[in-house]
């Protein structure tokens, strides 16, 4: 498949209801309402305890959309979140969404810049995101980049690619477990949590846990 296949624009919405149905799809007789209400609670206590979020920690949410995660995680855990997204649509939602002051949300361009300039973050994580960008060795680059030494990257992901295209969703054969290997350091792997997602998406995601390697003090 050709970059130029793949549809930037999907993710543009005009309403929270619209952004709802993009983030989460029906399935399995579930609605998109039904499944935000039921795997939004189970997911946030994972990424809380994977990640051991503690108050003030800063991290960033790859693909955060309208913030539905982000929002209960600075309730729980009182850290600091960044939310980077391609769409603008959903990144103005995500500030209103989220309502507070530990939360903002920028672009993949912005976040270039932060880093550019020294800034790094604790954590981050990115649910259901990677398997449908147009590259995500970018994408995974300046997560990279994004974290301290020793920072850990929480991963929930299909395991096959689901791109958005003209003619529907398609995959491009790209391999994501292993383009985050070639940059990190893989902490653990595990099947996600039972009704972090319906049945047949369950058996088709993996979760991973990656640190970002330390560097080693040859000064001595």
């Amino acid at each position: 498949m050709g970059a130029s296949d793949y549809i930037s624009s999907f993710y543009e919405v005009s309403n929270l209801e619209e952004a709802m149905k993009k983030i989460l799809t029906p399935e399995a007789g579930l609605s998109p309402s039904d499944r935000w209400e039921i795997e939004t609670p189970i997911i946030t206590e994972m990424l809380a305890d994977r990640l051991r979020l503690t108050p003030n920690k800063n991290l960033i949410d790859y693909g955060c959309g309208v913030g539905r995660l982000a929002k209960e995680l600075v309730a729980k855990t009182g850290c600091n979140v960044v939310g980077v997204d391609i769409s603008r649509s959903m990144r103005a939602f995500s500030n209103l969404y989220c309502e507070t002051d530990a939360f903002f949300s920028c672009s993949k361009n912005s976040l270039q810049r932060l880093i550019d300039n020294g800034w790094q973050v604790d954590h981050a994580f990115s649910v259901w995101v990677l398997q449908h960008a147009a590259n995500p060795t970018e994408d995974i680059d300046l997560i990279y980049n994004a974290l301290l030494d020793g920072g850990t990257f929480f991963v929930m992901n299909l395991s096959h690619r689901c791109l958005p295209t003209a003619a529907g969703w398609e995959d491009d054969g790209i391999n994501i477990k292993e383009l985050i290997e070639q940059r990190f350091d893989v902490i653990e792997y595990f099947s996600p949590p039972k009704n972090a997602a319906p049945n047949l998406t369950n058996l088709m995601t993996f979760c991973g846990v990656y640190q970002k390697p330390r560097k080693i003090d040859n000064s001595f």
